[in-house]
């Protein structure tokens, strides 16, 4: 027979496992099947009411795209005030950096989150990482 813990959040067989949970509650085939076809789908199995096993569907965790067209960058950097400090932090930058930067930034037709020009400027704009991503998902919503 199968049962499923809760305490373990698995699935155990006694006809395989000596010892069961304390907390193991019996399921069907019918029902340990249906439950693996859902997370095989996507969905997560977690303890339920009474210890029974229920599929829930989590959201995952945004995906920070990649790159972004320019026109969103630059729309996200206006939306949190930091479009005119990219022009500043360009300007402070030595030669020939500062000459690449300006290509990027004036003729780029996207920008690439973990490019040398977003690792050089993210900083000098006072984004650290987590402010970049959280730039590029904004960005990728424009």
């Amino acid at each position: 027979m199968l049962f499923y813990s809760p305490s373990k959040n698995g699935f155990f067989d006694d006809e395989v496992h000596a010892e069961l949970p304390l907390d193991a509650v019996p399921l069907a085939v019918e029902e340990h099947e249906s439950l693996l076809a859902q997370q095989a789908a996507g969905w997560t199995i977690k303890p339920g009411p009474g210890g029974r096993p229920k599929t829930v569907l989590e959201a995952l965790p945004d995906m920070v795209p990649h790159q972004v067209s320019m026109r969103q960058a630059r729309r996200a950097l206006l939306a949190v005030h930091k479009l005119q400090a990219v022009d500043e932090a360009i300007a402070t930058l030595p030669s020939p950096q500062r000459e690449a930067a300006e290509i990027d930034w004036n003729y780029g037709a996207t920008v690439e989150r973990f490019s040398p020009f977003v690792s050089v400027l993210g900083p000098l704009i006072g984004l650290d990482d987590a402010a970049l991503d959280e730039l590029f998902l904004a960005a990728a919503q424009l």
